[in-house]
């Protein structure tokens, strides 16, 4: 054993790759779209807070079909995509029900902010497709597929494929 650390086998094993690789994509993807212009908030929107589905559902980038159930993130996942998200006031929700206003009632999301929702991943050692979207009210949504690729720097946005949807 080397001074002050434990053994060298078993025990700590260092970080999941799985969980590396869903934080770096979701960051990269989270990011992208509430601090750039896909947001269509303009570049640089400072949203009070972002409420962050704690899923990842099926047809998110679809605004026919984005108010279903997802695949629970991991406990992992979320703990280390809140410390990667530490700089944006992001707050997880299991249900975006219970923070979006009625249209009755003004409609919007409670506390100014913004619902997002992201898809699953799919496999992909080199670039993956991961559906997004953003709501802040009736008529200001964004729905859609990012690219995703990994560099020398970690996975980054690179554009977007298929239909993109704004409210």
């Amino acid at each position: 054993c080397a001074k002050g650390q434990g053994p060298t086998t078993g025990g700590n094993k260092g970080p999941d790759p799985e969980t590396s690789r869903a934080v770096s994509i979701y960051e990269a993807v989270i990011r992208r779209l509430v601090t750039t212009e896909d947001s269509t908030f303009g570049p640089n929107p400072e949203f009070p807070v972002i409420y962050l589905l704690d899923q990842a559902r099926e047809g998110a980038a679809n605004p026919e079909s984005s108010g279903g159930e997802g695949a629970p993130l991991p406990a992992e996942v979320k703990a280390e995509l809140l410390s990667a998200l530490s700089d944006l006031p992001v707050e997880f929700v299991s249900d975006d029900g219970a923070v979006i206003i009625p249209i009755e009632e003004g409609g919007g999301v409670k506390d100014e902010g913004v619902v997002v929702a992201v898809g699953p991943i799919p496999e992909g050692d080199e670039q993956v497709e991961v559906e997004a979207s953003l709501y802040a009210g009736n008529l200001a949504a964004t729905w859609l597929t990012y690219v995703v690729k990994r560099s020398s720097q970690g996975w980054r946005v690179t554009g977007t494929t298929g239909p993109v949807a704004i409210s």
